[in-house]
């Protein structure tokens, strides 16, 4: 039996779907997660004691390149250490360079129109 997902935005009407779709990448690797073009990206974490973090990622362009590029935690406006990330027009995908625990989570884009989630694991050992 497949839980059911909880919509992570109660106050919006974000249609969860049953069953996410979801990558593995190794840790120390490239991500490369198959998003849409957007102007922003979230993505919803969980650490330890299930609390819930929440990131926003924009895409540089000719205008904003002082506050592009870089992960930042939207309660506090801090940057988060994250592999670096850029978007790929050839491939049509966002991708994530060295992959690390915390750059796990759900992935999506800034409308929260389209959700993948992103597992980091350790690989075979």
């Amino acid at each position: 039996m497949v839980p059911s997902l909880s919509n992570p935005y109660p106050d919006t009407e974000v249609k969860m779907p049953s069953v996410l779709p979801a990558m593995h990448v190794l840790k120390n690797t490239t991500a490369y997660i198959p998003l849409p073009f957007h102007n922003t990206y979230r993505r919803v974490r969980m650490n330890y004691q299930n609390m819930k973090y929440e990131h926003i990622y924009k895409t540089c362009s000719g205008n904003t390149t002082n506050y592009c590029g870089f992960w930042m935690n939207v309660e506090n406006n801090k940057t988060v250490p994250a592999g670096r990330t850029t978007f790929d027009l050839k491939l049509g995908k966002l991708v994530v360079e060295n992959v690390r625990q915390h750059d796990a989570g759900m992935y999506m884009t800034g409308d929260r129109s389209t959700v993948i989630m992103v597992f980091a694991d350790n690989g075979v050992p």
